[in-house]
């Protein structure tokens, strides 16, 4: 028995529409991540690289806005919950700084183990385009990133 070919073709759009479809569209995105969990920075990093991706990653917050005013990124994917200083206060102090600038906002996400709908109001209430609960589903995440880098144009 054989399963018929599909003779419909379907171009897929370049960019960040791109990623809001899978996570092998990640391309030519370069991507911090900021979570105290070296194995939880890990899995991300290779998830988001399989996606060919630029990935870079750090453990606090004070060396995630070292890295973003070296490297600047195009998007950068955070925990909420880190040891010193907190997501929430890195959203702040990042957005803070962006006033003025002409440079833009740069897109944020939290990635948290928070899922629940008063944490994902509270995480976009505070300066993140969007919220992915973890464990982290890659269609969720590759989506939250195209639409986030979509909304700040990168």
């Amino acid at each position: 028995m054989t399963l018929p070919l599909s003779t419909t073709f379907t171009p897929k759009p370049e960019g960040p529409a791109r990623a809001a479809e899978n996570p092998e569209s990640l391309f030519p995105l370069e991507i911090l991540i900021v979570d105290d969990d070296g194995d939880a920075r890990n899995v991300l990093a290779l998830l988001l690289e399989s996606g060919c991706a630029k990935v870079s990653t750090v453990s606090s917050a004070s060396e995630a806005l070292e890295a973003i005013s070296r490297q600047g990124p195009d998007v950068f994917l955070t925990d909420l919950r880190m040891p010193g200083e907190d997501g929430y206060s890195l959203i702040r102090k990042l957005r803070a700084s962006e006033r003025g600038q002409e440079t833009g906002r740069l897109a944020a996400i939290a990635v948290t183990a928070y899922a629940g709908a008063t944490d994902r109001e509270r995480a976009i209430a505070a300066g993140y385009g969007a919220h992915v609960p973890k464990p982290v589903a890659p269609d969720v995440l590759a989506r939250a990133i195209g639409k986030v880098a979509k909304a700040e144009k990168v």
